[in-house]
């Protein structure tokens, strides 16, 4: 029988109440803290393993998304410039065909008045002197039918159409014109008439023309003469 320290109470303390020098038993120790030890084994070794395949493929299928929406991004902003351009070019092309229409009904209503007073100054000239050689004097009014109002208003309406050149025609348009006018009697002042010199006219007059078919025909103008 195993002799009782009177040193120590029922409650395992000594009078101090700290526990006395007794053999330290691990068993139960050793058996706990194996089972924790083979716990984190599985979970770092064997289960770390699956858990790390995982996460690497978590992780290669966030980068492949994030390349392939970069590639998106990257395709849109491409794809929007591209459209972007198109749409610039297809505006120019648009107001191109627009100054092309506009100047083509002012060029021909050009020529085709620059001719109507070249004829009928032609017209005036000749009823001038059929007046002089009859002895006929005394001035006519513009407002009466006959060749003095067809002259001024032949005069007018090619005078109209030269401020429309010089509006909406080209720099080529313009120098053209003023090769036409220096055959032409002057149409906004006050002018001898006289006749037209009618190589001159027809000389500037196809220049004119040539001008005219080389600018509304940019992509074949061979035919221009």
């Amino acid at each position: 029988m195993q002799e009782e320290n009177p040193l120590v109470d029922k409650h395992g303390l000594d009078e101090e109440g700290s526990q006395p020098n007794v053999p330290f038993d691990d068993k139960k120790y050793r058996s706990g803290n194996s089972r924790i030890d083979a716990s984190a084994r599985r979970f770092w070794g064997v289960d770390r393993a699956s858990w790390l395949n995982v996460l690497f493929v978590l992780i290669a299928a966030a980068l492949t998304g994030g390349v392939a929406l970069w590639g998106s991004y990257i395709g849109a902003s491409g794809a929007r410039e591209a459209a972007l351009e198109q749409q610039k070019l297809s505006i120019s092309a648009s107001i191109d065909a627009e100054i092309r229409a506009k100047r083509s009904e002012i060029y021909t209503e050009y020529l085709k008045t620059a001719d109507n007073y070249s004829i009928k100054n032609g017209v005036y000239l000749a009823h001038v002197k059929a007046r002089a050689a009859a002895g006929i004097r005394g001035a006519e009014s513009t407002d009466m039918p006959g060749p003095l109002k067809d002259w001024v208003d032949s005069r007018s309406a090619y005078q109209d159409s030269v401020n429309l050149v010089s509006i909406y025609g080209s720099k080529a348009a313009w120098e053209a014109h003023k090769v036409m006018a220096s055959v032409l009697p002057a149409s906004v002042e006050r002018v001898e008439i006289v006749d037209v010199d009618s190589a001159k006219f027809i000389a500037a007059y196809r220049n004119f023309l040539r001008v005219a078919c080389q600018e509304l025909n940019p992509k074949d103008n061979k035919g221009c003469y």
